[in-house]
């Protein structure tokens, strides 16, 4: 609704929505301006690739979440789809429906713990195999080779191909990732600006505080999917980041039984398929 508006007209619009809202109105809104979603909506129906993934109050959704915007809830909701296709092909070899799986939801920093802890049987996520994570727990797959890649405006007003060209620009990424430090250590050049999350990056990039923001690219994707008319990914990976299937350390039988899925779906095309139907679609 907002499409074409300048700034006034969206100001007295929202004035309006929010004016009706707080008499008992009930209005159905349709955007893909997830900031605007936010400010004005207290429930929301999330899509991706035309399948709810979420229904749900805003707030709820971003304590659910734990994450401080909607717009972060849209892109980690996006990209799970693709990694709960992987766990059901996995579970579904073990005689187990899709129906019947259990989701737990985890963060970086309880992966290991989970799989140590016998909370969860194997992990699915963005979870990048590394001689660290090795020294504690084993790994099946990759499953997919992620990279760090840059987003940038549309139609890339600075002309950035590749990390060298950030030299003397601001770039925004995520305060402690890993594509951070790669872009600190292996970049000093750059003029790095650091967010508690990848949507406050975006907005920086798309208010012109920054001219780049870096990280792996299937969360750009999330990101641009949302505002394809404001982002372009640059598409030119500079690191390699393997996802693989956590599990328990030393479980080798369970380990080479996941791994003989994980060929066969190659083989046959269904993980191409799961793909293609979720973050693939992005």
């Amino acid at each position: 609704p907002f499409s074409g508006l300048d700034v006034s007209a969206g100001l007295m619009l929202r004035s309006v929505i929010k004016t009706l809202a707080e008499e008992g109105r009930t209005i159905l809104m349709s955007s893909h301006v997830i900031e605007v979603v936010e400010q004005l909506c207290t429930d929301v129906v999330i899509l991706s690739d035309g399948k709810v993934v979420a229904h749900d109050r805003v707030d709820r959704l971003r304590r659910l979440q734990n994450d401080e915007t909607l717009e972060h809830v849209f892109v980690k909701l996006a990209v799970r789809e693709s990694v709960d296709e992987a766990a059901k092909l996995i579970a579904g070899e073990m005689g187990i429906a899709a129906d019947k799986v259990k989701f737990i939801e985890s963060v970086s920093a309880n992966r290991e713990p989970f799989i140590q802890q016998g909370k969860v049987d194997f992990v699915v996520a963005t979870y990048t195999i590394n001689d660290k994570r090795k020294q504690v727990v084993d790994f099946a797959g990759p499953y997919y080779e992620a990279g760090q890649d840059i987003m940038v405006a549309k139609g890339n007003p600075e002309g950035i191909a590749g990390p060298d060209d950030l030299a003397g620009k601001k770039v925004c990424s995520v305060t402690g990732s890993t594509p951070a430090e790669n872009i600190r250590t292996n970049y000093p050049d750059a003029d790095l600006t650091e967010f508690d999350v990848y949507s406050k990056c975006a907005e920086a990039l798309k208010n012109g505080q920054v001219q780049a923001v870096t990280t792996d690219n299937v969360i750009l994707l999330g990101l641009i999917s949302q505002d394809q008319e404001a982002f372009e990914l640059v598409g030119n990976p500079f690191t390699k980041e393997p996802y693989g299937i956590g599990l328990k350390k030393g479980d080798t039988e369970f380990r080479n039984f996941i791994n003989d899925v994980l060929e066969e779906s190659f083989e046959n095309g269904s993980w191409a398929e799961a793909w293609d139907r979720t973050a693939g679609a992005i």
